[in-house]
Parts: C-alpha cells; structure tokens; sequence
C-alpha cells in the first residue's frame, strides 16, 4: 500500500519521474532481502528481561512512525536530493516496520504453550482478515 502512494506522490509532487521511483523500490527490495533476515536472526538470539519481542515492538515505533510522517515531506527543489531523501527516509520506514511487524507477528507463536492453539488463532485471524478484504 505505501509504495502505491509512494510512487503516486513522488511522481506527482516532486521532480521525481518513474524511473526514479522505480530504482528507489529496486534498492528497497534489495533492503529488504537482507535487513529482514538478519533483524529475525538477532531478535531470535536475544533474551530481555521484558522478553524476546516487546523490546523490539516499543524501540521499532520510532523509526517506524518517523520514517511514515518524513516519507511525505519531500524536497522539491531539485532531483538528487528527491531521490535521497526518499531512499532514507523509505529506509528508515521499513526499519521500523520490519521491528514492530516481526516481532509483533512472531509474538503470538510465544504465547501459547502447545503447539495446536498458535495454528488455530492464525486461521481464524486470516480468515476473518480475508473476509473483511470483501466487506
């Protein structure tokens, strides 16, 4: 959703053009491939006294909601720094996004003690997600 609106307003408000965004959501994948693995590696390996994922949770919601609200206030004076600003700013985003979003999905394997419960909850929640996609 927010690259749809990314490339819809970079394009529109700032001298940004297609291929521009284009490249931007090329490297940000490239981000992605290995920023989300290694930020499940080590919030797997470590051990708080408020546990594995909350830590993660709280600390990612700076970046997180920083990076959302800089994303749109783009310079527009000239196309490098466009470009840039929107490269950090959408990697600071994803930081953010990629804490809060692990840890909070990888919470709720933690939660329950066997192993049938977790499977049910997520069938459930997807099931009740899908159907309201079509509401």
């Amino acid at each position: 959703m927010v690259s749809t609106f990314f490339v819809l307003f970079y394009v529109s408000q700032t001298p940004l053009t297609l291929g521009h965004t284009g490249l931007i959501l090329t490297l940000y994948g490239i981000w992605n491939a290995i920023n989300d693995p290694l930020i499940g590696y080590y919030m797997d390996k470590k051990k708080t006294r408020w546990g594995r994922r909350v830590p993660y949770m709280v600390i990612g919601t700076i970046p997180f909601t920083i990076g959302f609200i800089l994303l749109w206030w783009a310079p527009t004076n000239d196309v490098s720094s466009a470009f840039f600003y929107a490269l950090l700013m959408l990697f600071i985003y994803d930081f953010g996004f990629t804490l809060v979003m692990t840890a909070w999905t990888a919470l709720y394997t933690e939660m329950y003690e066997d192993e049938k419960n977790p499977y049910n909850f997520f069938n459930i929640s997807g099931f009740w997600g899908w159907r309201n996609d079509y509401d």
